[in-house]
């Protein structure tokens, strides 16, 4: 079992391939010692190399459920080009010969597509109009299995449906000034139905069943709304609502309604809310707690508060520590959206001096990353999408001016500006968004501004270079500057770019196994010296957890060798050098028996694969052992850090050399 060490750890990179063939493979093993790179996009087509010995046995390369092309081998070599998929993240890499398969899990990253939106409006949309646009909804879906667009305008409310060509029409649906669309599950049916608010306040909500179809009511209790949002507030899995009424301060008096099967709401507020029924500018509705309940973060007249649920849709205030302590008062509508893959719910609060990122920790409370993370950029409202398909969130802020901004969340975990690179002429201001359904073909967004007519955007095939060295943007581990071969060091084990340069680079003989990768160092040296050593690569000594982490390991050694285990601590008490207890110990007849007393360091045998306890002081060869970030870090031409993997880039002296390998400036 691995250790708490790898359990932090994905194994992005390079795994072991070592696969013991027979039949048709006459009896050859093959094994893989690197390759390069490991991330393509998803729209596949890029060249990746793959390395070892034996190679010509492998019949199929495939990334994650997706087979790659094959399109040449040699005995030490394989070039495969990537396939498209639909979505970006870690996929298993898979080598399959003719009698076996061997899965590398998380080994290749899809990288988001190359951003290139141009505008295709008036070869697409039929019926086009000017229109005052309130809100948009998506999710009512068609018999065919697509979506409708429903746009909520001054002019009335509106649907856009495609044709069998793949062109759309603007379709009316009611005369009206309308301030409001939202789509919940209501009546606990498992179907989506749709709730209309007129200027006025009043809802009506359109049932999405068949007996009868599409019937309308118009709760009684759902009148003087401005707006409203769906939410499970007492987990019976029909969607309520939470609401703000209709008044002439900026800030709205909050309300909680219930639902009910018969299509009845109740207003629950001085249940929901004892102490108080606060007043509110925004509210972002999710679980933050990780109890499977639906809580409320608000932007309040007193300031940000988080309100925590019961389970029975009655809210309490978290402790003040739980939030960042903050000054403003935001006036504006959060999110709430999972920002950096770690299924804890983070915070987006547009604000008109410094749009806030705020980032739940482990324990809960929230932590400002605004400046590390984005900067000091402005906005009065934010969108959530994924227009480069990389399944990382990336931000849609609006300025006060109206002018939109597109922050695409880069691999390192930080928002970069790429609205001018991105939209070819960038959309118009204030503008709401959805994706584009129903054609066939690459992947297309619609833009409503404000006031006027919408645009319809389709991705292009073209791509931007900004330093010009013949690698997109969107690949390049450099972008701004120039690095054709895309040098990057401190992406691999040991910061080795294969088995050849390790051994150049540390005299060490490098071996990939299924969850970690491996040193053997022959050079002898102390105890003391080959865990310092080891250290100094970004691994340690190595910990041994099954039969087959041994048995790999005495494959690929002679002689003896130190391994992370010690009883340097508690004489008679060996702990690997993490500090947990061995669970699987082979000892040799005899062992441990600190022979001569002086005996407190333990090792391996290559010819039995048994362990036995050596003198830390008495040189002798030795494993290390590696594993890897997922976390993307930059090429060596703009890498602050080169050789020290290092994706956060802190730098706190600012003198150029980062922190992981600067002694001196820390």
């Amino acid at each position: 079992m691995k250790r708490a060490f790898f359990r932090s750890i994905v194994p992005n990179l390079i795994l072991s391939l070592l696969v013991a063939c027979s039949g048709n493979d006459a009896g050859r093993a093959f094994e893989v010692s690197g390759w390069f790179p490991n991330w393509s996009t998803i729209d596949g087509g890029q060249t990746v190399v793959i390395e070892g010995r034996d190679l010509d046995s492998v019949v199929k390369v495939r990334f994650g459920s997706h087979a790659g092309t094959i399109v040449e081998k040699t005995l030490d070599r394989l070039t495969v080009t990537t396939p498209a998929v639909p979505e970006g993240g870690l996929a298993d890499l898979v080598l399959e010969s003719k009698s076996h398969t061997y899965t590398a899990p998380g080994a290749w990253r899809f990288l988001g597509r190359i951003l290139d939106y141009q505008p295709v409006t008036t070869l697409s949309v039929d019926d086009l109009r000017p229109l005052t646009v309130r809100s948009l909804l998506t999710g009512q879906t068609r018999s065919d299995g697509g979506s409708y667009y429903w746009i909520a305008a001054a002019e009335g409310l509106f649907r856009i449906v495609p044709d069998d060509s793949g062109r759309f029409r603007i379709e009316t649906v009611a005369p009206g000034d309308f301030a409001g669309l939202a789509a919940g599950d209501f009546d606990g049916d498992g179907t989506l139905d749709r709730l209309e608010l007129a200027a006025t306040g009043d809802a009506t909500i359109v049932w999405n069943s068949e007996n009868p179809p599409q019937s309308v009511t118009a709760p009684e209790t759902l009148a003087g709304l401005a707006w409203v949002k769906p939410m499970d507030c007492n987990g019976d899995g029909a969607d309520d609502l939470i609401a703000g009424l209709i008044t002439t301060t900026a800030a709205k008096p909050l309300r909680i309604f219930t639902g009910s099967p018969d299509g009845q709401f109740t207003d629950r507020t001085p249940e929901a809310f004892p102490l108080e029924g606060p007043s509110l500018y925004g509210v972002a509705a999710a679980d933050f707690d990780g109890d499977m309940d639906t809580d409320l973060f608000l932007t309040t007249p007193q300031g940000p508060r988080l309100f925590l649920n019961d389970g029975n849709c009655a809210f309490l205030e978290a402790a003040v520590a739980a939030l960042p302590r903050e000054t403003a008062i935001f006036t504006t509508q959060p999110v709430a959206v999972d920002l950096d893959g770690d299924t804890r719910m983070d915070l987006v609060i547009p604000d008109a001096l410094r749009t806030r990122l705020w980032y739940q920790r482990a324990d809960g409370a929230f932590e400002d990353q605004s400046l590390t993370r984005l900067g000091s950029v402005s906005s009065v409202s934010v969108q959530i999408a994924d227009p480069d398909g990389d399944s990382r969130p990336d931000l849609f802020l609006t300025r006060a001016d109206g002018r939109l901004i597109y922050l695409r969340n880069d691999p390192d975990g930080r928002f970069y500006d790429y609205t001018a690179s991105a939209w070819h002429p960038v959309p118009t201001s204030g503008a709401l968004f959805s994706p584009l359904d129903g054609a066939d073909g690459p992947p297309a967004w619609w833009f409503f501004p404000a006031t006027g007519y919408p645009a319809v955007y389709v991705h292009q095939s073209q791509t931007d270079d900004f330093d010009g060295d013949g690698v997109s943007d969107t690949l390049d581990n450099c972008p701004e500057l120039s690095n054709p071969n895309q040098e990057n060091t401190d992406w691999m084990h040991f910061s080795c770019a294969n088995a050849a340069s390790c051994a150049a680079r540390t005299g060490c003989a490098l071996h990939l196994g299924t969850d970690s990768a491996y040193l053997f160092c022959e050079t002898p040296r102390t105890f003391g010296e080959a865990r310092s050593f080891c250290e100094t690569l970004q691994g340690r000594l190595v910990i041994i957890g099954s039969e087959a982490e041994n048995a790999f390991l005495v494959a690929h050694m002679v002689g003896s060798a130190f391994i992370g285990m010690s009883d340097l601590e508690t004489e008679g008490t060996f702990l690997w050098i993490d500090g947990t207890t061995p669970t699987w110990t082979p000892w040799a007849e005899g062992e441990p028996n600190d022979s001569g007393g002086i005996e407190d360091c333990g090792g391996l045998y290559a010819d039995s694969g048994l362990w036995n306890d050596f003198d830390c002081d008495t040189p002798r060869a030795f494993w290390c052992e590696s594993g890897f970030v997922s976390a993307f870090d930059r090429g060596n031409a703009c890498d602050n850090c080169p050789d020290l993997s290092n994706p956060d880039q802190l730098d706190s002296d600012e003198d150029g050399l980062g922190d992981a390998c600067d002694t001196e400036g820390k």
